[in-house]
């Protein structure tokens, strides 16, 4: 149906629950989440965050290649 009734069990159609995924969204991608995507790209307010532990830094200089025939190391 248009509002998308039919891809809800019945209890939570009864229920007005909303779809959990969208089949035809409008950009065609498949379970596009029912908020919308602003125009100017950005899907918040906040610039994004680094992880609470991003790991330990990247060896400098880094490591030479693998010779070839061999795997990454």
């Amino acid at each position: 149906t248009e509002t998308g009734r039919d891809l809800l069990c019945e209890e939570c159609a009864a229920g007005d629950y909303p779809r959990r995924v969208d089949l035809f969204p409008p950009l065609g991608i498949y379970g596009l989440p029912a908020r919308k995507v602003r125009p100017d790209g950005k899907h918040r307010g906040n610039p994004p965050q680094s992880p609470p532990n991003p790991g330990p830094s990247l060896p400098k200089p880094p490591p030479a290649p693998s010779p070839p025939g061999t795997p990454p190391v």
